[in-house]
């Protein structure tokens, strides 16, 4: 049910030349492909899919919906840094983690999703630098606010049972790779808005609205008031601790907590800003 041919005719691809810049984009990834070889093809997978594709992502939809075989170097990394977080997940979740790293290799290829590009440094400064706000965001519900290909929302949802998430992102390659992710991972309670975040809808009522190196701090409040509950939260990861922003604050806006993150293989400061409505 993949032909080439029909591929071939329906997707012109992400850049010049179509199916086969495709596919040499996948073989010259930074990382090749058989560094994570593919496993052998579910039963059934082509009809979960759905409607045809009309770009690019019809191919690397088909390497998705084949079982990924993570390398020990991967799985090394990740379990470090999740011991010196003092992180402990199950072996289930530590797997989700890092097919959702292979699947962002793939797809970073042909869409350029990331700017990071070696698996090692995306555990460190996608999953791990994610995974350090995790005993911030326990509560049942959470809205993440230009997530960019999942960051740290996605990440999140694969390890903590949240009632709802929301994943905001006006980019469509973006959008179009979290819903593959959410396909693939079954995430029925994740959903993917490809909007911006001032044309949410006013009821959403959630108890914490989070972001990383969004906007500055006067302009996530701006933008997300209306999807915020009265008691809710808004959590702001930045790099250094960023006092100016908090002069700029509205008056009607308080600083609940700062927290200095100590994350491992960061590049440099980590800070989570915790504000609320006075």
């Amino acid at each position: 049910c993949w032909k080439k041919q029909e591929c071939q005719r329906r997707m012109p691809g992400p850049r010049a030349g179509g199916f086969r810049k495709t596919v040499s984009l996948l073989r010259q990834a930074p990382i090749a492909l058989s560094q994570y070889p593919l496993g052998r093809r579910r039963e059934g997978t082509c009809g979960t899919i759905g409607t045809p594709r009309t770009d690019a992502a019809l191919q690397l939809t088909a390497r998705a919906m084949i079982d990924l075989q993570i390398p020990d170097s991967w799985r090394s990394r990740l379990a470090s840094g999740l011991a010196e977080l003092k992180c402990p997940l199950d072996a289930p979740a530590q797997q989700r983690l890092l097919e959702y790293i292979a699947l962002l290799l793939q797809w970073n290829a042909a869409y350029n999703l990331t700017a990071v590009r070696e698996p090692l440094a995306m555990i460190d400064r996608h999953l791990i630098d994610s995974l350090a706000v995790l005993p911030f965001v326990q509560g049942p519900d959470l809205a993440d606010i230009g997530t960019g290909p999942g960051i740290p929302g996605l990440v999140l949802a694969l390890v903590h049972p949240y009632r709802r998430v929301w994943l905001v992102d006006s980019n469509g390659k973006k959008a179009r790779f979290m819903r593959e992710c959410l396909r693939r991972f079954a995430l029925p309670e994740v959903t993917v808005h490809e909007q911006r975040a001032e044309a949410l809808p006013a009821e959403a009522a959630f108890s914490q609205v989070i972001s990383r190196a969004y906007a500055e701090l006067v302009d996530f409040i701006d933008t997300t008031r209306q999807i915020v509950a009265t008691d809710g939260r808004w959590l702001a990861l930045k790099g250094k601790r960023p006092d100016a922003e908090i002069a700029r604050l509205p008056a009607d806006i308080a600083v609940e907590s700062i927290h200095r993150l100590d994350v491992p293989g960061a590049d440099g400061e980590r800070h989570l800003l915790i504000l609320r409505r006075r």
